[in-house]
């Protein structure tokens, strides 16, 4: 409940800045441990970080998109846990010929990279949303 307060009161691409920097820096950190304690730290911090960006979407979501398409836009946004699932196959697949911890230091570059592109895309993209006019029911 506080990470969605704050996605209501802050400012959202900020807050969901955050909290990719946040997963990201985690996933990263994942490809350094060295005992089960490290591994536990960091896949919590992950889960913060994880756990502050469906708040933001969401509200994002609802925010850019018209409410004809919204539920669209909600299901497609939703099934990229399932995309995700399936891409961790071909992790698996790479893992056995690099060592894992590789495999988590790309992720978190790559995610790293994509904050700054996903604050571009979503700055642009409120400079053009228009708002449906609410239709009251009677």
């Amino acid at each position: 409940i506080p990470l969605s307060r704050l996605a209501d009161t802050k400012s959202r691409i900020l807050v969901l800045g955050i909290g990719m920097l946040s997963w990201s820096g985690m996933v990263f950190a994942t490809g350094f441990v060295k005992q089960t304690w490290q591994l536990y730290l960091t896949r919590m911090g992950l889960g913060v970080g994880e756990a502050t960006c469906n708040p933001v979407a969401y509200a994002l979501l609802a925010e850019y998109f018209l409410a004809k398409h919204r539920s669209l836009a909600l299901a497609i946004y939703s099934s990229g846990v399932y995309f995700g699932g399936m891409l961790s196959f071909l992790g698996a697949t790479i893992s056995k010929t690099v060592c894992w911890q590789w495999e988590f230091r790309a992720l978190g570059i790559i995610g790293f990279a994509l904050v700054p592109v996903t604050s571009i895309v979503l700055q642009n993209a409120s400079k053009s949303v228009q708002t449906e006019p609410e239709k009251q029911n009677k």
